[in-house]
């Protein structure tokens, strides 16, 4: 017959399971939440340039790509301008920006995140 009380809680190896995945999960929060913040603060920053006024419909594409590196640079984000386009619609710009973030979770394996920014600067 089995002693049930003998029987309680985990063996040494699904604690150090339990620990392991804990771990992962944990990492992969300290990873991803300043790529999530990153994409916050960018999404404000052109809702602010659009609220301000400062783009009017006489504005040129690389007026707002220079005013919109200024900003990020006041607010210490680095950000790659390859996939930003910018174009000009019937009554304003169009800021379309398709972009990646990776992170590191463990030595050779990424954790890679997808955003895209699109604003119509139109009046």
């Amino acid at each position: 017959m089995i002693n049930m009380r003998r029987q309680r809680g985990m063996s040494f190896v699904s604690a150090m399971v339990v620990v392991f995945i804990a771990v992962i999960f944990v990492k992969a929060a300290i990873t991803l939440v300043p790529m999530y913040w990153q994409n916050q603060m960018l999404t404000t920053i052109i809702n602010k340039m659009y609220e301000s006024g400062e783009i009017k419909s006489d504005t040129r594409p690389n007026q707002l790509k220079k005013l919109l590196e200024e900003r990020l640079s006041k607010n210490d984000i680095q950000m790659a301008f390859d996939e930003l386009t910018i174009h000009v619609g019937n009554r304003g710009l169009i800021l379309d920006w398709p972009y990646e973030q990776r992170g590191t979770l463990f030595g050779n394996i990424d954790l890679v995140v997808r955003f895209q920014q699109h604003k119509d600067f139109t009046q």
